[in-house]
């Protein structure tokens, strides 16, 4: 199933900006995205269609994927232990603080792009084809 892509002037110009190795780097992602969903893709909201791929240093913020029936496997329900009173190792407490990052990352990426999206409100999106024409991707 191919997805139709559409990007904001906002985000056009921000590829403008970059350098041409990095913005084909970028944009083959995007072409890979549009054909099996591919990449770093992570859902940022549980109860909305917003989405963000990650390409090395740059991140790329999806409100939906038009025409886009998303498969999304539910994560098993387990009873939460209650924490140890022991000390808790330092192996724990480095993977508790990773996990603790990326979910503050996947907050701030939600921030982002609802501020996008309420400064793009009403204006129409730039197909992916035709934004890759003006990048010269």
């Amino acid at each position: 199933m191919r997805y139709h892509l559409f990007l904001s002037e906002e985000a056009l110009n921000q590829l403008r900006a970059l350098p041409k190795e990095t913005r084909r780097n970028i944009g083959q992602r995007i072409d890979r995205l549009q054909t099996d969903l591919t990449g770093d893709v992570k859902k940022l909201s549980a109860r909305e269609d917003k989405y963000r791929l990650r390409v090395g240093a740059f991140s790329c913020k999806a409100t939906r994927f038009s025409s886009m029936p998303l498969k999304t496997a539910k994560k098993p329900t387990t009873k939460r232990r209650a924490r140890p009173e022991s000390p808790t190792s330092l192996t724990a407490l480095h993977r508790e603080v990773t996990q603790l990052r990326a979910r503050v990352e996947g907050l701030e990426d939600l921030r982002e792009l609802n501020e996008s999206i309420a400064r793009n409100v009403g204006k129409p999106g730039i197909p992916w084809e035709q934004a890759k024409t003006e990048l010269g991707i």
